[in-house]
């Protein structure tokens, strides 16, 4: 599988827009692209410590071999956000 960007950056920016704290996890839904790319994605930024884990006690790794379900953002994936909105030019509300 090779590492898209751009779907790293839709991830992040639906985390940023759908993820409230204090609540359950979201499950992540990204038009063009099928479960089984987001789940890896997911699973690569988890590592990267750009997601929240899931459960405490339990890595995202091991939720998301199951589901796309994330939580908010750590300080390095809303550096990362930035970095990407920046590289791809893109408004968000």
């Amino acid at each position: 599988m090779n590492r898209d960007n751009y779907l790293i950056y839709k991830i992040l920016e639906f985390s940023k827009n759908n993820y409230i704290p204090g609540r359950p996890s979201v499950s992540v839904k990204i038009d063009g692209y099928d479960e089984g790319a987001i789940r890896e994605h997911l699973r690569l930024m988890e590592a990267e410590g750009l997601l929240e884990k899931i459960v405490p006690g339990y890595g995202m790794d091991v939720i998301v071999k199951n589901s796309n379900q994330i939580k908010g953002l750590t300080p390095e994936g809303e550096e990362r956000y930035i970095e990407l909105h920046e590289t791809y030019g893109i408004t968000t509300n």
